[in-house]
C-alpha cells in the first residue's frame, strides 16, 4: 500500500461538431461532421505529443483521452451531427475553460484548411462537465511520516509516490489548506478500469489495519479516548 502525496487534476470536455446532412452519393452537398471530428483529434493527438516533452518535475506531463465519438444515422448520410468526451488530465496551474477555449479555436481553423465541402456550415461547440484540481505535498511533511509510520506497522512498505488518476485531495488541499494523502489497498496501474478489477482480501486487511492505527494515533483520537476513560472513572 503506497502512501499517494499528489496527483494530476481532471477535466472532463464534452465537444459536438454540427454539419450539413446530404445524401451519400452527393457527399459535396454536405458538411460532414464526423469528417470535423477527425479535424479534432489531430488536434488532440498532436497537443498530447507536444505536453509530453514538457513534464511538470513532480507530477509528469498533462495528458488527452477521448472516451467516446458518436456520430452519425446511415452509412449513406452525410453526417451532421458528431459528439466526443474527452479526458484531460491538468497541472495545478492550468484552467480548463481556457484549455478547452484553446483547442476548439485550432479544431475550427484547421477545419477551414482542410478545404472540404461545406467547412462554412461546420459549428464546434464545446463545454467543460466536469473539473478536478491536482496537488502535491512534501512527502516529507510530519502527515506523511504518520501515515507512513501506519502502513510499515500494518505490514505495508511505506513508499510514496505521485498517482497517475485524480481524486478529490486537490480540493481539500485548496480549500481547506492542509495536506492531503491518498492511500487505499489496490493496483491502479494493474488492475483500475479492467474487466478483472478486484482488490484482494489481504490487501484490505492490511489497509484495515494502517486506518485503524493511523486513528488511534493522532492526537484528536487520542485526546477522546482519554476524555472517555476519564469521565468512566468518575461515574
Amino acid at each position: 500500500m503506497t502512501t499517494i502525496t499528489g496527483c494530476r487534476g481532471a477535466a472532463n470536455f464534452a465537444v459536438e461538431l454540427r454539419g450539413h446532412s446530404a445524401h451519400a452519393g452527393r457527399p459535396s452537398d454536405g458538411a460532414s461532421a464526423i469528417l470535423a471530428a477527425a479535424d479534432l483529434i489531430a488536434v488532440i493527438e498532436e497537443d498530447h505529443a507536444r505536453l509530453a516533452t514538457q513534464p511538470h518535475p513532480v507530477l509528469g506531463a498533462p495528458t488527452w483521452n477521448i472516451g467516446t465519438i458518436e456520430g452519425g444515422h446511415g452509412t449513406s448520410i452525410v453526417p451532421a451531427r458528431c459528439t466526443l468526451t474527452i479526458d484531460r488530465r491538468t497541472l495545478p496551474d492550468e484552467d480548463p475553460e481556457s484549455i478547452l477555449a484553446l483547442v476548439l479555436e485550432e479544431t475550427r481553423e484547421r477545419i477551414q484548411r482542410s478545404g472540404r465541402p461545406g467547412v462554412d456550415l461546420i459549428e464546434v461547440i464545446g463545454r467543460v462537465e466536469m473539473t478536478m484540481p491536482g496537488f502535491t505535498i512534501d512527502p516529507a511533511s510530519p502527515v506523511v511520516r504518520q501515515i507512513q509510520a501506519a502502513v510499515v506497522d500494518a505490514g505495508g512498505s511505506g513508499a510514496t509516490d505521485i498517482w497517475t488518476a485524480s481524486c478529490e485531495g486537490g480540493f481539500i488541499c485548496r480549500h481547506h489548506a492542509i495536506d492531503a494523502v491518498v492511500l487505499g489497498p489496490g493496483d491502479l496501474p494493474g488492475q483500475a478500469h479492467q474487466p478483472d478489477e478486484r482488490v484482494s482480501i489481504s490487501e484490505l486487511v492490511r489497509a484495515a489495519r494502517a486506518y485503524a492505527l493511523l486513528a488511534l494515533r493522532t492526537p484528536a483520537a487520542n485526546s477522546a479516548r482519554f476524555e472517555v476513560a476519564a469521565a468512566k472513572e468518575q461515574s
